[in-house]
């Protein structure tokens, strides 16, 4: 199982990093969030340089540049097990985390207010928050301990269930991840790749 969270928002949000070290110092989690050194204004250069090209809409989304981007953005994602969208944030983060979802992957909302209307399709996350602290301990819910012998599982089954996930599955993860956590002193046995294999 991975053990990157993808944190998801706008490249104008100084924010971006101090909530990626506040949860990275409180899981021991990789927080991936280093596409935000690209700079607040990386998305105007590269409008302003399509614009000079005199190129259309479609060219610059299909360029070298942009699909570079994308394959750098959409790695990430990927590998990681889980994804949180931090507000304010744009369409290409309402993608991004739409992808995660569709990928059946744990994904949350951080909101940085209480938005002034109610957007339902948010329903679609696993959760969502309005502060950092109540994140932190919604991630903790998925620490594996590393300890051959030991590992957490929370008292609600592994985890917040997942957006369309049976009741079954959900409990078919609880069950591996005991079966992970209690099987000898960490010597590979058929259960235990079995049980492993749901969490890669």
């Amino acid at each position: 199982m991975s053990n990157c969270v993808y944190l998801i928002g706008s490249l104008r949000n100084p924010e971006i990093p101090v909530i990626g070290e506040f949860l990275r110092q409180g899981t021991g989690f990789e927080i991936f969030d280093e596409w935000w050194t690209a700079s607040e204004d990386a998305d105007d250069w590269l409008r302003d340089y399509f614009h000079y090209r005199k190129l259309t809409y479609k060219d610059a989304i299909h360029s070298y540049a942009a699909k570079h981007i994308f394959d750098f953005d959409k790695h990430h994602l990927d590998r990681s097990f889980a994804g949180v969208l931090v507000m304010p944030a744009g369409k290409s983060g309402h993608l991004e985390l739409g992808y995660l979802v569709g990928q059946g992957k744990p994904t949350y909302v951080l909101f940085d207010r209480v938005p002034e209307r109610i957007d339902i399709m948010y329903n679609f996350c696993t959760n969502v928050f309005f502060n950092k602290e109540d994140l932190l301990n919604e991630l903790i819910k998925y620490q594996i301990i590393d300890q051959p012998t030991s590992i957490h599982v929370p008292p609600n089954g592994g985890g917040t269930r997942l957006l369309g996930e049976p009741e079954q599955s959900r409990e078919d993860r609880t069950n591996a991840l005991r079966v992970i956590g209690n099987i000898g002193s960490g010597q590979e046995t058929p259960e235990r790749r079995q049980a492993t294999t749901l969490f890669e």
